[in-house]
């Protein structure tokens, strides 16, 4: 019951996150963020949600991004729960922080049935899920993707959806890099 109640929870979180960016929120309007800070949260709800699987974690986590810590984490629990959820059992997720430029490209890797065949654009519409076999927890909303693309957008930033090289899903997150903090 009370897994239930949480689950209808979050769906309400994310359907209130929807309407605000599309009535025009914009949660990029905070202070600077250290990648770290928004990283470890997420990381460590990933691994609670993997089980026995591994969480590898690569690249400087000292840069600083625009935005709100927040919205960054909330971005990086959606890619993750899409990695696990297509994930074959233990699950091997990797994120990889790249500085690139005057950005940052942090990318969520696994080794699940990757993207190949599929309408990857539609992946990022409402209600949209993925076709190929979940190996993780119950689908979700169909509203993760969704979220997390416009929540980029709003902190200045961009997420695609790639086949990674050697089989399984990339979801590439591009954020722009800051001085202040």
């Amino acid at each position: 019951m009370r897994g239930q109640a949480l689950r209808i929870r979050e769906l309400v979180d994310t359907l209130l996150d929807l309407e605000t960016l599309e009535a025009g929120g914009h949660p990029g309007e905070g202070p600077a963020v250290q990648l770290q800070d928004a990283i470890e949260p997420a990381i460590r709800t990933a691994r609670a949600l993997a089980g026995r699987g591994s969480l590898e974690l690569g690249g400087p986590l000292d840069l600083v991004v625009r935005g709100d810590r927040l919205a960054l984490t909330r971005i990086l629990d959606n890619l993750f729960a899409n990695a696990i959820r297509y994930s074959p059992r233990p699950c091997e997720i990797e994120l990889l922080v790249t500085p690139a430029g005057d950005r940052v490209r942090l990318e969520v890797l696994d080794r699940g049935p990757g993207l190949g065949g599929c309408d990857v654009e539609a992946l990022f519409q409402p209600f949209h899920r993925g076709e190929a076999k979940h190996h993780g927890p119950r689908g979700g909303s169909g509203l993760g993707l969704t979220v997390a693309r416009r929540l980029a957008g709003a902190l200045g930033g961009s997420l695609v959806g790639l086949d990674r090289e050697g089989g399984g899903a990339c979801f590439r997150l591009e954020l722009p890099l800051t001085t202040a903090r």
